[in-house]
């Protein structure tokens, strides 16, 4: 006959969880009209209705905290509550830090993103991030899913500001890359007339949290190997790495079943010979800044440079292990002699197995039209 409002408290409402009643009041009816339970459950409405601001205001500010955002709280102090807002905002500084890139260089001030997140309750919350405002209905994970989009911004807003005013001062335009934003969300990347692709941040996927490129016109390594290149946020390393992916697709249509492409570096490509369980590289293209590459047949390091580490952590061919290798594999003899004979002949220059080659800027997309030939063949 006494209604008793009671507190209780689970981690999370599944087959295992277990219930605990913090406390319990006895609830003084007054003289509201109505039934009982009628009554009790209007009470209970009410209480959630004006609780639910301050339930997304904790949610949102204890993320705000963890990662270490300055914000101001701004909660309405007017007599009639109706007409005011609960609002959390906050700015920040420095996107790409705080979106956890690993770009080379500091973002400058005026890519500050500021954000205004409107407390509203059980209708919701809205946010304006920047220039775009967002709406979300109201749910336990309501201040997460602000936070997600705010850092997917973040991210895409940081990634154009490290790229396009860099410290190198290169003209990414002159080298033939365009980016742009797609979206609130998105960056679009071209590279002369062949590539499009779009950059943004995903919260998990096999790279871990960060920025992924994404294409339907690209296959998994080459997606791979510019999303390594982007979160590097270097200029020179994206050019790099597009021309790259640039030359694994015209060498894509020389390939058969049994030979295919890595990445062992954004900016080094690899075509390897598939025999049972083993891989044989039969050689690698390593592309320059200034449009040149170097090659290497056969087996040996991917690359020339000792800055860039020469594992090729897909076929598990190190350096460390070259010594121990044939100097002319039994199967890969063949192959040597054909891919010596279209550099030749395309360049004029006969390496020896594991010998570095540069190739001239002009004559990059005729040594991989002829490797690849040499493949096919």
């Amino acid at each position: 006959a006494t209604p008793i409002f009671a507190v209780v408290r689970a981690h999370r409402v599944s087959a295992a969880a277990r219930y605990t009643v913090d406390e319990a009041e006895t609830l003084s009816l007054g003289a509201r009209k109505g039934s009982k339970a009628d009554v009790v459950v209007k009470m209970i409405s009410d209480a959630c209705r004006d609780l639910a601001p301050d339930a997304q205001r904790s949610a949102l500010v204890q993320l705000l905290k963890d990662s270490r955002v300055p914000f101001v709280d701004i909660r309405p102090t007017a007599s009639k509550k109706s007409k005011a807002e609960n609002m959390v905002s906050f700015e920040i500084a420095n996107t790409a830090r705080w979106a956890r890139s690993v770009y080379k260089r500091a973002i400058k001030s005026k890519s500050a993103l500021r954000v205004h997140v409107t407390l509203r309750g059980i209708d919701g919350v809205s946010a304006r991030v920047g220039d775009e405002t967002l709406d979300y209905d109201h749910s336990e994970f309501v201040a997460h899913a602000v936070m997600s989009d705010v850092r997917r911004i973040a991210a895409a807003q940081g990634l154009l500001s490290s790229l396009t005013d860099n410290d190198a001062g290169i003209d990414l335009a002159k080298s033939g890359c365009k980016l742009a934003r797609q979206d609130a969300f998105n960056v679009a990347v071209t590279y002369e007339k062949n590539l499009a692709c779009s950059v943004s941040w995903h919260d998990g996927g096999s790279l871990g949290p960060g920025l992924y490129v994404d294409s339907a016109k690209l296959n998994a390594g080459a997606k791979r190997a510019l999303s390594l290149a982007v979160r590097d946020g270097r200029c020179d390393v994206l050019l790099r790495a597009l021309r790259a992916v640039t030359a694994s697709s015209r060498l894509d249509a020389h390939l058969g079943a049994d030979v295919q492409l890595t990445f062992a570096h954004p900016t080094v490509v690899s075509v390897v010979k598939i025999e049972g369980k083993d891989a044989m590289r039969l050689f690698s293209l390593s592309f320059k800044l200034d449009g040149s590459a170097t090659a290497v047949i056969g087996r040996g390091g991917d690359t020339s440079e000792a800055a860039v580490a020469t594992d090729d952590d897909e076929m598990q061919i190190t350096d460390d292990q070259e010594p121990v290798l044939p100097e002319r594999p039994e199967g890969l003899t063949p192959y040597i002699d054909a891919l010596t004979s279209a550099l030749d002949s395309s360049v004029g220059a006969k390496p020896a197995h594991g010998e570095y080659v540069a190739i001239g800027a002009k004559d990059v997309d005729k040594v991989v039209d002829a490797l690849g030939a040499a493949i096919k063949a």
